[in-house]
């Protein structure tokens, strides 16, 4: 099974009918023990640990130098294995903007950006 998470905001979605940023998800089994730890510290940008969820989903991370963007024609016939809650949502926005910043932010630095409106 390939697994991705939409990296689209909502509001995109709702006015952008042609493009979904995703991002591959992979299983940190894959992953050599020494990799795995530092994955799981979140000490590499390009990865955002994911914990096991249930009988669901193993131990993965989002890989953030695997980006594309798919029509979402491409995305309809997709399974959702889960939805975020709004905690899980700021953290996986977090590790991207640190992916993209090279910068370690706290998730309340961010809070304290200012929102486009």
């Amino acid at each position: 099974m390939i697994a991705g998470i939409v990296l689209s905001h909502s509001c995109e979605m709702d006015k952008d009918f042609k493009h979904r940023i995703v991002a591959l998800i992979r299983p940190l089994g894959n992953v050599p023990s020494e990799g795995q730890e530092i994955i799981r510290a979140n000490d590499n940008f390009s990865a955002c640990y994911l914990p096991a969820f249930g009988e669901i989903m193993g131990e993965s991370y989002v890989d953030f130098s695997r980006i594309t963007t798919l029509h979402p024609d491409f995305l309809q016939n997709a399974e959702r294995i889960v939805s975020l809650t709004d905690k899980a949502v700021k953290y996986i926005q977090t590790q991207f903007f640190r992916y993209l910043t090279r910068r370690d932010v706290s998730p309340e630095a961010l809070d304290q950006l200012c929102v486009v409106k």
